[in-house]
């Protein structure tokens, strides 16, 4: 990935990030047994995390390949 595509693909992950936060809401006010089991809410957090880390990741390297 370059440039643009970088900066599109950290977006991307950002709003992967969102979704992976507004399900693990939504799936708290669910009762035991509604939802999947890997929709726990330690799964979609570490899901969450993880893009983020990965967006993070993405900006790290393109502000040190321009360098």
């Amino acid at each position: 990935l370059e440039g643009d595509g970088i900066k599109h693909a950290c977006k991307n992950m950002q709003m992967a990030a969102w979704v992976f936060e507004d399900l693990k809401q939504q799936v708290s006010q669910l009762k035991p047994g509604e939802s999947s089991p890997d929709f726990t809410s330690e799964c979609l957090g570490m899901l969450s995390s993880l893009m983020l880390a990965q967006a993070q990741y993405l900006f790290y390297k393109l502000a040190t390949d321009k360098g």
